[in-house]
């Protein structure tokens, strides 16, 4: 198993693997495999045959779609519920801004 280390805020390495394991009910082994400080790292990796990686699908697609990568858990897929918005301390103070901030938080809401 490949790993981004850096996938989830309490992450252990290897926390987006048994997440997905909990979820669809799989038993996995208690090796750490081999992990990574970038996810795209990961994917490179996994490109050159070097083990199975998890990837964003938004990040992977098109990579699946030309054959680089294969989903060999076909649509066994977990959803992320992080949510991430950057503005700067001045910003905030904008009407607009927490307009803009709001419209994002309910379209995050919409896509659970």
């Amino acid at each position: 198993m490949l790993h981004d280390r850096q996938a989830w805020s309490n992450n252990s390495g290897t926390d987006e693997w048994y997440s997905w394991a909990q979820q669809f009910g799989i038993d996995l082994p208690a090796s750490t495999g081999i992990g990574f400080d970038r996810s795209d790292l990961a994917v490179i990796a996994a490109m050159n045959d070097v083990g199975v990686a998890m990837g964003r699908k938004r990040l992977v697609q098109k990579r699946l779609e030309r054959g680089e990568l294969i989903a060999p858990f076909g649509d066994n897929t977990l959803k992320c519920h992080q949510h991430y918005y950057i503005s700067t301390l001045a910003g905030r103070q904008w009407p607009k801004i927490d307009a803009f901030i709001s419209w994002l938080k309910a379209l995050a809401e919409e896509a659970k």
